[in-house]
């Protein structure tokens, strides 16, 4: 057997090794997760022996991570707007730019809003929102089936109860057919898959249903501009994640549709979200 500490600085070592960027985070979070213990459990005990067991158990994701699989999978765990969800393989990984679209959404949306969540994935986007607002009536859809598992898990788990947002399966718009929304959100797929053999590592782990789109990656996010009018009400707005490629694209679409657009920036500073609505003219 080893000591936590031991065992601790084996993973780090290995981590920095690798170039893994967070190596103390990571070996830490690892350890914490197999043991069943917080964070801080390693530092106040850092002497304490670890079984035999546990250590075969973090070795396997210690080899994994070593791969450069990525640490959410690898745990099944993501925070996302100050609330743990569960990921795998058949869902993205929320990432922190994300969350841009549901504290624009938590501002702007009126009380009692109607609020549509499409290509869902985790739920991330609709459970924040849901969890934050109560009084929102939310759906979200996904054409993975099993992506929709996943967030229906994370509803049960953060919600308490599946059935506070209208889960549907299909393809974008077509499960909300007859249906008007205040609000349409979405973080689509949006990469274009020529830059597939360019991709670390780490990304080559995540569905590519949710992350790469035809035309340049521009063909998902053309469809939701194109449609959105035909479930928007008259003041509702339309929010996108986009890649800071398509701006152009997106204007020359978004004044044909007319649209009143604006731009805003990630943590990079790059172009990572679009915000559209009805123009009055």
């Amino acid at each position: 057997m080893k000591t936590i500490v031991e065992l601790r600085q084996e993973i780090i070592n290995s981590f920095q090794k690798a170039n893994i960027l967070n190596p103390i985070l990571e070996a830490e979070v690892i350890i914490s997760k197999i043991l069943g213990v917080e964070r801080y459990f390693i530092h106040l005990e850092p002497e304490k022996l670890v079984p035999e067991i546990k250590i075969e158990e973090i070795n396997k994701i210690v080899e994994r991570r070593l791969n450069l699989e990525p640490l959410a999978y690898l745990i099944e765990q993501k925070e996302f707007y100050s609330l743990e969800f569960f990921v795998n393989k058949n869902v993205l990984i929320p990432r922190p730019e994300t969350e841009f679209l549901v504290e624009y959404t938590l501002k702007k949306a009126p009380p009692r809003a109607k609020i549509l969540d499409l290509g869902t994935g985790s739920g991330a986007i609709a459970i924040a929102l849901k969890y934050n607002r109560p009084d929102f009536e939310i759906y979200a859809t996904d054409i993975s089936k099993k992506a929709l598992e996943v967030a229906k898990k994370n509803a049960y788990n953060l919600l308490k109860d599946t059935k506070k947002i209208n889960f549907l399966s299909g393809d974008l718009f077509k499960p909300v057919k007859d249906l008007n929304f205040q609000i349409i959100i979405s973080n689509p797929p949006y990469l274009s898959p020529e830059i597939y053999p360019k991709l670390n590592s780490e990304l080559s782990y995540e569905p590519e249903i949710a992350l790469f789109a035809a035309d340049n990656g521009f063909q998902i996010i053309k469809k939701i501009i194109s449609q959105a009018k035909n479930f928007l009400t008259k003041e509702g707005f339309l929010i996108l994640e986009i890649d800071p490629g398509l701006q152009d694209a997106i204007i020359k679409l978004a004044c044909e549709k007319k649209y009143i657009f604006s731009f805003f920036k990630d943590y990079a500073g790059l172009i990572r979200v679009v915000i559209l609505n009805e123009s009055s003219s």
